[in-house]
């Protein structure tokens, strides 16, 4: 692209250092905290065992090809997971939504009943569903938060996980457009 040696040793330079974070091994022990918040939900057990496993063959995977190809599986897990856990909560917060909407046709038909001088058994009634219905609410909102919190953990977590790997495709990306603008403007003159 460009004949000069100084932008070609310093875009080396900055591939070397990209190449080297992707192929690090994760922290251990932000591993652990992931793995733990992951395992607080039953159904992702299966998959923090699989990422256990994937951590351990990185730990002894010698070769920098593997190395890099088997981390980048392995965020790709954790990335799904992570996903999977805003899938639970996107679901849990079309329930809520739903019985947030059954809590007020339930509050309407008591109101409507009181307007119309309905009897105190069928007041009464209409009463208990609405209060049975506003705990439903109150349990499905601890649920979607709950999972809003486990989502928000999970992600934190992974943004720490490759926080050294971002870095370093940021600071490469931000000095290689200059290098390249100057390469082209050398060339230009020629």
């Amino acid at each position: 692209m460009c004949s000069s040696d100084l932008f070609a040793e310093k875009s080396q330079e900055l591939e070397n250092s990209l190449g080297e974070a992707r192929r690090a091994d994760l922290d251990p022990a932000l591993v652990k905290s992931f793995l733990d918040q992951v395992r607080t939900v039953p159904a992702d057990a299966e998959a923090a065992d699989r990422v256990q496993l994937d951590v351990d063959m990185l730990r002894t995977q010698t070769d920098p090809a593997e190395r890099l190809a088997l981390r980048g599986d392995l965020l790709e897990r954790l990335r799904d997971i992570a996903k999977r856990a805003k899938f639970r909560e996107d679901l849990l917060a079309g329930e809520l939504k739903l019985r947030k909407a059954e809590l007020d046709k339930n509050r309407a038909d008591y109101e409507l009943a009181v307007a119309d001088d309905a009897s105190a058994e069928k007041l009464s009634s209409l009463l208990a569903l609405a209060d049975a219905k506003r705990a439903e609410v109150a349990t499905a909102t601890l649920e979607n938060q709950a999972a809003n919190t486990h989502r928000k953990t999970l992600e934190g977590l992974l943004r720490q996980l490759t926080a050294g790997e971002d870095r370093s495709e940021e600071h490469t990306s931000e000095l290689q457009s200059p290098c390249n603008l100057v390469c082209r403007l050398l060339l230009e003159k020629k």
